[in-house]
């Protein structure tokens, strides 16, 4: 594209500008200058006041472009979010000086030019008087201008803001998503490397289970949330690979209705895993795990049973979990334990 072209919009621009301010300012002066003489409003004599509606017109013009400079320059050098009452005071001040010169200057040589007066004879006392009007209608336009500009600033940096907190929250949420691949692969190696050992038939059965199961593993790391129905789903599969290795001492019982609702990725599965690692089963200690659903939580509680050494872990768990659901959800993650049992509400959210 020529540089004529890219500049052909921006002069396009200005052009409408300069129309603009030329009409807005032909319909001020006019105004003006029909208050001025109401008697000749409806008939051609107001034709006769040309010199005053010149003089409004171009008073007008010089000040409506001379606040527009002031907005402009202050824009680049002081901040309505950062210095609102700095900003204020200086354009305010700036306005005024300017509106008190351009209406002495040309009411001077309004005077001077048009009407018999010389130098020594001009009314200075009305001259300075009459500036008044035009720092009036200045601080009335400023105000206008500023208020406008002060939304529109406030509005870009809300939107600003905005925009870097989601993409700080997309990133942090999606490294701690990161976390779980790596994670259910560690632990899915672990028991397997058990598996290989005791039951060769069983590892291979394994095999073919995680390489289902590993698939939605990864469809959900685009997810930031999921329906219950699919991670019940999911862990269905789960607890069939759990099975091959504990069979019936691992003992699951699921009851949960709602499951439109939506909870983080994994977080169920987690859970599991989180009461099969730390805890002895065996046919002398099953160990038996309820998933339990309530109207805004899923329990989900095993028999205590303390393994006294533990597995290797990444030490994601419990913590991952707390953390993705605090993006979400006000409720956190509640965990209780006593004697016999060791408890954990997971907070759901209703789907849209």
């Amino acid at each position: 594209m020529s540089k004529d072209n890219r500049d052909a919009p921006k002069n396009w621009r200005s052009v409408k500008t300069l129309k603009s301010l030329l009409i807005v300012n032909s319909i001020i002066a006019a105004i003006i200058t029909i208050s001025f003489h109401p008697d000749k409003a409806t008939s051609l004599a107001i034709f006769n006041e040309w010199r005053e509606f010149l003089y409004s017109f171009i008073i007008s013009l010089a000040l409506s472009y001379g606040i527009s400079v002031i907005v402009e320059f202050t824009d680049t050098r002081i901040s309505w979010i950062h210095e609102p009452l700095k900003r204020l005071i200086v354009e305010l001040l700036s306005v005024t000086a300017y509106a008190f010169i351009v209406g002495f200057l040309f009411a001077t040589i309004l005077l001077w030019g048009f009407y018999d007066f010389t130098f020594d004879t001009l009314p200075w006392d009305n001259i300075l008087r009459n500036t008044r009007w035009p720092i009036i209608i200045s601080l009335i336009v400023t105000i206008a201008f500023t208020t406008r500009a002060f939304l529109f600033e406030w509005r870009t940096a809300a939107i600003a803001s905005e925009k870097l907190r989601a993409d700080r929250f997309q990133g942090q949420y999606q490294s701690l998503k990161n976390q779980l691949n790596p994670h259910f692969l560690f632990n899915s190696l672990n028991t397997l490397s058990n598996l290989v050992y005791d039951d060769q038939e069983k590892a291979i059965v394994f095999i073919q289970k995680l390489s289902k199961i590993y698939r939605y593993v990864i469809e959900v790391q685009q997810e930031e949330l999921v329906t219950v129905r699919q991670e019940l789903s999911f862990l269905e599969n789960y607890l069939g690979l759990q099975k091959l290795r504990f069979g019936d001492n691992l003992q699951v019982e699921i009851n949960v209705e709602n499951q439109e609702a939506l909870i983080p990725p994994l977080s169920l599965q987690l859970l599991l895993e989180n009461a099969i690692k730390h805890n002895i089963i065996s046919s002398d200690d099953p160990l038996h795990i309820e998933i339990i659903g309530k109207e805004d939580s899923i329990i989900v509680r095993n028999n205590l049973q303390i393994k006294d050494i533990k597995e290797n872990s990444t030490g994601i768990g419990l913590e991952n979990i707390r953390s993705r659901l605090s993006y979400f959800s006000d409720e956190s993650l509640k965990v209780t334990q006593n004697e016999k049992e060791f408890i954990v509400e997971l907070p759901i959210m209703k789907s849209a």
